[in-house]
């Protein structure tokens, strides 16, 4: 189960905005500028079927289910960058 880091709660619930109380965050396979696949995140008020929940502390987060097998063993986290916050994902030490 992927599990999501606070720095990485506190990203999403910034994307989220006001709507952070009533909202989940969903991750998804999306396709990117060049036609290859990347993972996106989008706002939603419930899971889909199929959805994976992870272990995310004051945020229901979900994984798409072609996205759940390849992320089960990794950490959602975040860090500083110039622009802002960045998301990333990392293997996990339990894993």
């Amino acid at each position: 189960m992927l599990q999501v880091t606070d720095a990485a709660v506190a990203v999403l619930k910034g994307f989220l905005g006001p709507a952070a109380g009533s909202q989940a965050i969903r991750i998804e396979p999306v396709q990117g500028p060049s036609g290859e696949v990347a993972i996106g995140f989008s706002a939603v008020p419930a899971p889909r079927e199929g959805d994976a929940p992870t272990r995310a502390e004051d945020l229901d987060v979900y994984v798409a289910p072609e996205l759940a097998p390849g992320l089960d063993d990794a950490v959602l986290d975040a860090r500083g960058a110039d622009e802002g916050a960045e998301l990333f994902l990392r293997r996990s030490a339990e894993g």
